[in-house]
């Protein structure tokens, strides 16, 4: 299975094959709360990400990443709209417009692009190529996480990074400092920068004050956990931020697959069912339902997942 970055190249490669531009950031998120993964950025992007990420999570401008998920067109320019955004950090680094592309299939995203221009603004004609390929590559980023398989720890000590409300780091356990590294690699950065999924929980966290955030992550092994982050208040009264890397339970990764397959109420509860071993006529029993209507819905639920059979589908929760 591809790693995440080599996933996230090979996209960008594919909207350049359609479309040129001059840089490029390209997300994948947690499609439970938006919240990234991991991206890949071009150097002359990465300048002023800090910055983007601020204009992101902290302040209100157009054409933010819920925006998009929400809106009919999920790919929008920038250059025709009065925003903060091309003022005063795309145009003073030589960039004269944005498309923005948010992936949605069945509903659901699975990540965004930001593809950049020095010379030339972007056409509707050029929206309208990329629009077209939208669900293909939201499908290819769905495939991507939901077939990971769960991570084994044999960690006795969670890595764990403490940060300031500036994104300092106050502490951090060796596992942590070994942890903040493979992030980076996994998102192809030097070590001195904070790896986007950190930032993004850390400024979604901030923004909203929420005191705890969960983001299902990927390994460059293609095994996935959650990262956990709370936000907590230290002895002098300032916001610390606590993150660290845990074991995904079996109900965190349920309802993470309810998620990405778009399953049901009910699919889920039958899925529940099937999970926990239960016959046909024992679902059937449980929810008041007839074994014909369970058996309809497990159809929905093979074809959703791509799988055919009972144990393929406790095979994929497990």
């Amino acid at each position: 299975m591809l790693g995440g970055n080599v996933l996230r190249k090979r996209i960008r490669d594919h909207l350049f094959a359609i479309c040129s531009f001059d840089a490029a950031c390209i997300r994948t998120v947690d499609p439970n709360n938006l919240l990234t993964t991991g991206a890949f950025t071009d150097e002359s992007v990465e300048a002023i990400h800090q910055q983007l990420f601020e204009n992101e999570y902290l302040e209100q401008d157009i054409h933010s990443h819920q925006e998009l998920v929400n809106a009919l067109l999920p790919v929008q320019l920038l250059h025709d709209k009065p925003s903060r955004r091309l003022d005063e950090i795309l145009l003073p680094a030589g960039f004269r417009d944005e498309m923005r592309i948010a992936f949605v299939v069945n509903d659901t995203c699975y990540g965004f692009a930001s593809l950049f221009r020095k010379n030339m603004s972007f056409s509707n004609d050029e929206v309208q190529k990329i629009t077209k390929h939208v669900k293909k590559i939201a499908q290819m980023m769905r495939s991507h996480m939901e077939k990971a398989p769960q991570m084994s720890f044999n960690e006795s000590i969670k890595p764990m990074i403490i940060f300031s409300e500036r994104l300092d780091i106050l502490f951090q356990n060796s596992e942590g400092e070994q942890w903040l590294q493979e992030l980076c690699t996994e998102e192809a950065i030097s070590t001195d920068r904070l790896p986007r999924s950190i930032r993004a929980v850390a400024y979604q966290m901030l923004s909203e004050q929420t005191t705890h955030h969960r983001t299902i992550m990927k390994t460059q092994a293609a095994q996935i956990y959650a990262m956990e982050a709370s936000l907590l208040t230290g002895n002098d009264e300032a916001n610390v931020l606590m993150v660290m890397r845990v074991p995904m339970s079996e109900e965190a990764r349920f309802s993470h697959l309810v998620t990405c397959y778009r399953l049901t109420s009910k699919e889920s509860q039958i899925l529940e069912h099937v999970w926990k071993g239960h016959s046909t006529k024992e679902i059937a029993q449980q929810l008041s339902i007839s074994p014909y209507t369970v058996q309809d819905h497990l159809k929905s639920i093979f074809s959703k997942t791509n799988m055919n059979s009972r144990s393929k589908l406790i095979q994929l929760l497990r």
